[in-house]
């Protein structure tokens, strides 16, 4: 789904008049970098998962004029755009579309993450033909639908690929359940050439309220993570699950602070998840929150959170 002139034009004067943090009260004068940047145009790429139930809310067409104009104020400067499951038969328009976004230098797309199936034979052949792109980052397969099996990334077809990727000098992000990170340490065992990003703090849940198995459990799991040097984790996702009672910032801090804890903030990037996160809040909702939750620690830190970790890990 390459841009039309028309939309290039429309998107960089979008993009040239984003305003400085400064301009969210209260916010950080820092610039931000958003690592996980959904774009869609379902007229051209097929995503499936949005035709289910529940996810009605967000299956519209979102462009990336439509992010800029989400993002005005908020101090965004660089985005990294993160695949979104679409058909495998769509994959490539996806790739081409990230390529010639990046390519074009007129928005705030730098690079992306596109979708892969690590299980299949072909996905040597497939990853190959990116090596030497420099906008593909890495690839993803989200591990936790339905229909994909609990320990899949443990497959023997799947490890190789990511060892793959490690050779190439491409990176994997890890999407699972909270209830299998264990497995996703022992890849990140399993692989110690390819750099890992563990989405969406593990996909722990606000519910737990920092407490109890569910909780506990989780907990180790990214203690066990932050473990594995070549592992460092998003801060994303997680405030669709701040559906309780009582302010997000308090229901979503078990959650953050013990990410921030067990990776340092050398390891840690902040992501919008957009437009995902609008199940639950908008991008503007989701930066005051996140920017609340690290309000506490020395600017310094703040700023390598949401902008110093990224810029180095993504080379932008």
């Amino acid at each position: 789904m390459p841009l039309t002139r028309r939309e290039l034009l429309m998107t960089a004067a979008s993009f040239a008049a984003l305003e400085p943090a400064a301009a969210l009260p209260g916010a950080p004068s820092f610039p931000l970098i958003d690592t996980h940047q959904h774009l869609w145009d379902l007229k051209t790429i097929r995503v499936p998962w949005l035709s289910g139930k529940g996810a009605a809310k967000i299956a519209t067409p979102h462009t990336m004029e439509t992010y800029l104009h989400e993002a005005r104020g908020l101090g965004i400067v660089k985005t990294v755009y993160m695949e979104v499951d679409a058909a495998e038969e769509d994959q490539r328009k996806e790739a081409d579309f990230v390529i010639a976004t990046c390519k074009s230098g007129k928005t705030p797309m730098k690079k992306g993450v596109i979708s892969g199936r690590p299980g299949s034979p072909a996905f040597e052949a497939y990853a190959r033909s990116y090596q030497d792109v420099p906008y593909i980052q890495g690839f993803r397969q989200i591990l936790h639908p339905a229909n994909r099996p609990r320990g899949m990334c443990l497959e023997p077809q799947f490890v190789k690929s990511i060892q793959l990727l490690g050779e190439m000098g491409k990176s994997y992000d890890l999407c699972l359940r909270p209830g299998e990170l264990e497995d996703g340490c022992r890849l990140a065992d399993l692989s110690p050439r390819t750099r890992f990003v563990l989405d969406h703090c593990g996909n722990g849940d606000a519910s737990w309220g920092g407490k109890g198995p569910d909780y506990e459990a989780w907990a180790r799991g990214i203690t066990g993570f932050a473990k594995r040097k070549n592992v460092i984790c998003k801060m994303s996702g997680v405030i669709r699950t701040a559906t309780g009672s009582g302010s997000r910032t308090e229901q979503l801090k078990p959650l953050v602070r013990h990410v921030i804890d067990a990776f340092g903030t050398d390891r840690v990037i902040w992501a919008s998840d957009w437009p995902v996160c609008e199940f639950a809040a908008s991008l503007k909702e989701w930066v005051e929150v996140a920017h609340a939750l690290t309000s506490d620690l020395p600017g310094a830190e703040q700023k390598k959170l949401f902008h110093d970790n990224a810029a180095k890990f993504y080379s932008i």
